[in-house]
């Protein structure tokens, strides 16, 4: 196993399930904590492992990264507070103005941890219903001062007075990102119930909320890697939350997502619980720790490069942008199909332009430097993380 995220999951499982440090572990936390740290911050873990260097006294002869290291865990704490205030005072205006909504993601996962600010999260992730965006929007900009940044194929973006990133999601599903479970989170008010006391705030079913995160996780694992935050937020909802075991087996199977689940969960054994690595945990391991917090760019071209089946069809496939993920970019071509070669003129048009076209030369260039052994070593991964 890297020698660094050993460190990492020893020094998490310590804050997390208050287990112990041994003694060859302080050692090589002191030897390796350059890289330690700096791998956790790739990471959004680095408030973890900062907070367990304190907690057991482990110090180490720059000052100055000390220093540095031990403001992570206050940082973090500050930042859950300016968030879940920012969170309060949406979930109240929502429930005063009688709009239906459910939290999502890390506003809910923070409950399981020892302590909020544990969980961090960079937004604060809400859905309502399609017909209500337009009012909760309005609501938000117009009586709390928030600002609208963009509306997705999913979700609109929106910034609170203080700078917040809130994601107002009115569908779960996402058109960019098509599997067999997609017809199965579309569903997702049919899972939720009233939370105790309220009239408008919604709870999902814990099974249906382990199987959002593990879709959310699965959706980044194959665009560019979803870095190791999220088997962190398994292995508690696996080994702290109370459930049925049997119900969340039969939606991750009608899902089609039991097997990434599976090899998610072996990969968990292997960071916490020292199981030993098999050829595919330790492609795994490679993918998702060089890809970071949300991926990279690097891995997400080599990603979709293997998806389309080499180099030549994946740049052929970005000139010629297949009808359904057209359609998402112009919705127009959902009642006017015969517009597509049209459309597809348009897109080059606006790939012309400066700023996208510097993106796309750089992807190209990315594209260019992949190596044919990654492309097959990902193709292999996929296959067997079945995905």
């Amino acid at each position: 196993m890297n020698i660094n995220i050993q460190i990492i999951f020893s020094l998490i499982s310590n804050v997390l399930f208050d287990t112990k440090i041994d003694e060859e572990t302080r050692k090589e936390t002191i030897e390796q904590i350059k890289d330690v740290y700096g791998l956790a911050k790739y990471h959004d873990v680095s408030h973890l492992v900062s907070y367990a260097i304190v907690k057991n006294e482990i110090e180490f002869a720059d000052a100055e990264l000390y220093k540095k290291l031990k403001k992570r865990h206050a940082i973090a704490a500050l930042r859950y507070e300016t968030a879940n205030y920012d969170f309060c005072e949406l979930t109240e205006l929502f429930e005063k103005e009688k709009i239906p909504f459910i939290p999502l993601k890390g506003a809910v996962m923070r409950d399981y941890y020892p302590e909020p600010w544990m969980r961090t999260s960079c937004d604060i992730d809400v859905l309502v219903r399609e017909e209500d965006l337009d009012n909760a929007i309005a609501l938000l900009t117009e009586k709390c001062g928030y600002t609208f940044n963009e509306k997705g194929t999913h979700d609109v973006s929106l910034f609170s007075p203080n700078e917040t990133h809130v994601e107002l999601h009115f569908k779960l599903s996402e058109d960019l990102y098509n599997n067999d479970a997609g017809g199965l989170i579309s569903q997702v008010w049919d899972y939720a119930s009233l939370k105790d006391g309220f009239e408008y705030w919604y709870v999902l079913a814990e099974e249906f909320f382990y199987l959002y995160h593990v879709y959310h996780m699965a959706k980044h694992f194959e665009v560019a890697g979803c870095g190791i935050k999220p088997f962190v937020d398994l292995y508690i909802l696996d080994k702290q939350v109370p459930h049925d075991e049997r119900t969340r087996t039969a939606l991750l199977k009608k899902s089609g997502l039991l097997r990434f689940t599976e090899c998610c969960r072996r990969m968990n054994e292997c960071w916490f619980e020292g199981a030993e690595m098999d050829k595919t945990m330790r492609s795994m391991q490679a993918y998702v720790v060089t890809g970071g917090t949300y991926g990279n760019k690097s891995n997400g071209v080599a990603m979709r490069q293997t998806k389309s089946g080499g180099k030549i069809k994946y740049i052929f496939e970005r000139l010629f942008l297949p009808y359904d993920m057209l359609k998402v970019h112009y919705p127009v071509l959902n009642k006017h199909k015969y517009l597509t070669p049209v459309f597809e003129v348009v897109r080059w048009f606006k790939l012309l332009s400066p700023k996208t076209f510097k993106q796309s030369k750089r992807e190209v260039e990315y594209g260019s430097n992949v190596p044919d052994s990654k492309s097959d070593k990902l193709s292999d991964l996929i296959k067997e993380v079945g995905l």
